[in-house]
């Protein structure tokens, strides 16, 4: 009861941050699209023998890198773009080891799916970039360990037996309601102080220059802007676990997942 409560506090803590980064980033981000239109007017009357355009062109790419983070941290305070659509759970699954088979050369990389109907409703660009990212991380977090290096992506509806499902914040939520996305690795863990800072924007355990501390951030908001939730399991040295519940579309008794320019009634 009290890691349940502990992770409360922690949800709450991040609802917070996330508000006031999401005012930020939405003003902020209104200021670029100003810069980025006055550049690319000065690039149209540039002459074709202008010695010092490289300059407006790096204030150009600069301003994209800004735009991208300033979309992460909206993603992670829920108020980005949102495209609805329903999303088969096995096929997004393979779309997105598609997409990370190639970059882990080195590893051994397994994919499980369920037999059973798995749909859920939400955007599916989103959704494997957060799968993609959870991966990305146990594709590092394995890299310096000695031996076989593992990684597995799971999907199935979730069991009442579940472990991670004890920290469901609906305590009346019924299991076979939701799906439970799962990535596990054999990398080298975290600590329970890195646990609890991970989602946090900017937020990072690698070296300057190797990430922006904003991958997780993203898929913390998404998840929740989706009407799930998410539960890490992890010690130092004993590899990781990610378990991502969703609501389920097709389900008996599935939770009633509502867009987000829907009301409740």
């Amino acid at each position: 009861r009290q890691n349940i409560a502990e992770q409360t506090m922690h949800s709450q803590r991040l609802e917070s941050i996330g508000q006031l980064a999401g005012g930020i980033a939405h003003d902020f981000n209104n200021l670029l699209h100003s810069i980025q239109a006055n550049i690319e007017t000065l690039q149209e009357r540039c002459k074709p023998d202008f010695n010092d355009r490289y300059l407006l062109d790096n204030v150009a790419a600069a301003c994209h890198r800004a735009s991208l983070l300033t979309s992460q941290l909206l993603g992670f305070a829920r108020k980005g773009k949102f495209n609805e659509s329903v999303i088969d759970v096995g096929q997004l699954l393979e779309k997105v080891e598609q997409l990370f088979r190639p970059t882990a050369k080195n590893v051994s990389f397994k994919i499980i799916i369920s037999p059973d109907s798995m749909q859920i409703r939400g955007d599916e660009n989103q959704l494997t970039q957060v799968l993609l990212n959870l991966l990305l991380n146990s594709r590092d977090a394995v890299e310096d360990i000695p031996g076989e290096k593992k990684i597995v992506l799971r999907a199935e509806v979730s069991r009442v037996e579940m472990t991670d499902w004890e920290y469901r914040p609906d305590r009346q939520a019924v299991a076979d309601a939701y799906i439970c996305i799962r990535v596990r690795d054999n990398g080298c863990g975290m600590s329970e102080q890195v646990k609890m800072q991970m989602f946090d924007p900017f937020f990072t355990t690698k070296p300057t220059g190797k990430g922006t501390g904003m991958g997780l951030s993203m898929v913390y908001g998404c998840i929740m802007h989706h009407h799930g939730w998410l539960h890490v399991t992890s010690e130092p040295g004993q590899g990781c676990d990610v378990a991502v519940f969703l609501p389920r579309l097709d389900a008996k008794g599935a939770a009633q997942l509502l867009s987000p320019n829907e009301e409740k009634t």
